[in-house]
């Protein structure tokens, strides 16, 4: 998936044979993996009720059984995270510390940081990162729902939750109490449920080839540098829509639907990204809740909610810190969510002085009972709002490049990058930064 493949005039044949087929070839034995113990985990825990501490112990198992053949010795690194943090709330729990499963959090996201930067193997860290940020997360949204009155979870619940096959690897988080849902209430598997794993797992494979092979055949390496930079940054992209899309396969196989599927009886599905919403954006608030929707909704309400006391721009700007803590704090990682933060909270509110000034419907969110005299669907309207897409392709383009060759010991730094883009979007946000200050 993170292979970077270079052509030279090759043709697509020469393509598909060079590097579809290798990339394919080389994921399947990892999915089918995946997929059977999902499969077989959605058999053993729904076909009848079973006690709660079965269905835990078999959720540990798959979920063991599938880390170990992933990440192989690693499995002990993050086992023993799981059972310290455990051990560490369970003290807390048990002495009644006020707001001290709060400081669960915090120490998490230190340990991950500890090893970002002091882990003397990093190859080996970066293969486990996104377990451990995933398992940090429904450790966090976990302590905070034990803080406002959810029964303390036994340790076999607890890694159940933390180990479960269906979301332990390549996500998306959800809360204990979504975990809990397909023993407490099973839905019935049809045709569709079939349909639906086929149609998501095919999608990531598609994702999954357009990020390792086709940009590099349909943008040559000799191209201008912002077509190379949206080829770097479509690349990333399409890397991130694979892991989406198996991640709802295997969600899905684990017998897994989320509250819109589950609301339309025989439906299924499991929504992490919205490609479309990204690749042909609206604003750049829409690329950040269509990125990742799971992830979305975690840091709404258990980081910016909480954050709100201290008004709309700092809770922006604390949400995208801890959501930079949860990645690490790498500096490219860290460099986009803050700088997608401000570049948000800046096009949000000049859309909102514009369309004032203008009185036309540009807000960022449409209105709900719209009193502007240039409706949305108004000329004056799309025009402004077409630039305004163009502006966050735009911004797409400048931050992705930062994130197409994260773990490249010879990767150029941040401000090499940026500089071979002019710096142009930082230019741009300034501006409209002071036009809306101004005006």
């Amino acid at each position: 998936m993170d292979e970077y493949y270079e052509f030279e005039e090759q043709t697509a044949s020469e393509v598909w044979n060079n590097c579809v087929i290798p990339s394919l070839a080389d994921i399947f034995p990892k999915i089918r993996d995946i997929f059977v113990c999902n499969i077989l985990f959605n058999l053993v825990t729904q076909t009848v009720v079973l006690p709660s501490i079965i269905f835990h112990s078999v959720s540990i198992g798959g979920g063991i059984y599938l880390l170990y053949t992933i990440v192989k010795e690693n499995i002990w690194h993050f086992l023993l995270f799981l059972l310290c943090i455990y051990v560490f709330m369970y003290i807390i729990h048990y002495i009644n510390i006020r707001f001290g499963m709060n400081v669960t959090g915090i120490v998490c996201i230190l340990y991950l940081l500890l090893c970002e930067f002091y882990n003397h193997d990093q190859q080996s860290w970066m293969q486990v990162r996104g377990l451990f940020m995933i398992g940090a997360m429904k450790i966090i949204s976990l302590s905070f729902d034990l803080q406002h009155g959810m029964e303390f979870p036994s340790i076999v619940a607890f890694f159940g939750y933390t180990c479960c096959p269906a979301n332990s690897i390549f996500g998306p988080w959800i809360p204990f109490k979504e975990y809990l849902l397909v023993r407490q209430y099973p839905n019935k598997k049809n045709y569709k449920w079939v349909l639906r794993i086929v149609s998501a797992t095919l999608i990531s494979l598609f994702f999954l080839t357009v990020s390792n092979c086709w940009g590099s055949y349909f943008i040559p390496d000799d191209a201008y540098k912002w077509f190379l930079g949206y080829r770097q940054a479509q690349s990333f992209r399409t890397s991130h829509y694979f892991i989406s899309y198996i991640s709802e396969a295997t969600m899905v196989a684990a017998g897994y639907n989320d509250e819109k599927h589950r609301s339309v009886d025989g439906t299924w599905g499991y929504q992490v990204t919205k490609p479309l919403d990204i690749e042909i954006p609206t604003s750049l608030v829409s690329v950040v809740i269509s990125w990742n929707i799971p992830m979305h909704r975690f840091l709404k309400k258990y980081v910016y909610r909480a954050s709100l006391e201290y008004g709309h721009f700092k809770a922006i700007t604390i949400t995208y810190f801890v959501s930079s803590l949860l990645h690490g704090f790498n500096i490219e990682i860290a460099a986009v969510l803050l700088t997608i933060g401000f570049y948000s909270y800046i096009q949000l509110k000049f859309q909102d002085k514009l369309s004032t000034q203008v009185n036309a419907c540009l807000r960022v969110r449409p209105c709900k009972s719209c009193q502007h005299k240039y409706k949305r669907n108004s000329i004056i309207a799309r025009l402004l709002l077409i630039l305004f897409s163009l502006l966050t392709i735009l911004n797409l383009i400048y931050l992705g490049v930062l994130m197409d060759s994260i773990g490249y010991v010879d990767s150029p730094s941040v401000y090499k990058k940026w500089s071979n883009l002019d710096f142009l979007c930082h230019w741009i946000m300034s501006g409209l930064h002071v036009y809306t200050i101004v005006n």
